[in-house]
């Protein structure tokens, strides 16, 4: 619908428009500013009688969304598609999304039931978008991965080595009888040369997988359902 302003100075001169008396008198009234006329629009808390008009649904006096009669019902579209994703309010339970944003406790119509359900890709999951990895890994929309605990391998451990201290200690005389003992310790020990190294690496904490999740915070994910339209 397109508006255009009229004032008595953008009137041609001798312009003769046939209209009624009643036309005439809102003209006058629209061009001294003493009218303010919604033709097609109805606002109010109840519905209008005419069913042609759009509704303006008011709650106390503030506007609430605006109506259109179709389908026998008053209805409404939502502003957000199906299958759109998004965090819930905070304090959301799993068993009041039914009835979030209008949503009703119901099969799933155009017109009934929840308006949102849980998005259950997104449980026990942390969001992440789409792109590449510095390591040059690369992940596309729908991915999934990630570990909540992992076991270091040998590949993976800091650079270290294992050091023993230890002596020689001659037993019966001759060097046929030498064996290492620690240095801490003057009893002769049967400890092999080969084994000054130390022991064989174990990789990670003894072999215990090691927590990897980080700092969290839990709120549900929700999901538009397939209802399109709110209905008053």
């Amino acid at each position: 619908m397109s508006t255009v302003a009229i004032t008595s100075s953008s009137i041609p001169v001798g312009l003769c428009v046939p209209i009624t008396d009643a036309q005439w008198q809102l003209l006058v009234a629209l061009l001294s500013g003493t009218a303010d006329v919604s033709v097609n629009l109805h606002i109010g808390a109840a519905a209008p009688a005419d069913l042609t008009k759009a509704w303006l649904k008011t709650i106390s006096g503030v506007p609430d969304r605006i109506y259109y009669f179709a389908s026998g019902v008053w209805l409404s579209k939502h502003s957000l598609p199906v299958g759109f994703t998004m965090l819930a309010p905070a304090g959301t339970t799993l068993g009041g999304i039914d009835t979030l944003d209008g949503g009703e406790v119901a099969a799933v119509t155009a017109f009934t039931g929840p308006m949102w359900a849980e998005d259950t890709d997104f449980r026990a999951r942390f969001p992440i978008g789409p792109g590449t990895f510095a390591s040059g890994a690369a992940i596309a929309e729908g991915a999934t991965g990630g570990e909540e605990t992992h076991a270091l391998t040998t590949a993976e451990l800091a650079p270290h080595k294992h050091v023993v201290l230890a002596s020689m200690s001659d037993v019966g005389g001759g060097t046929a009888g030498q064996r290492l003992r620690t240095n801490a310790n003057a009893v002769e020990s049967d400890v092999s040369t080969t084994n000054t190294g130390g022991d064989p690496v174990t990789p990670g904490l003894n072999g215990t997988p090691h927590n990897t999740v980080p700092p969290y915070r839990v709120r549900y994910f929700i999901k538009r359902t397939a209802r399109s339209h709110y209905r008053a």
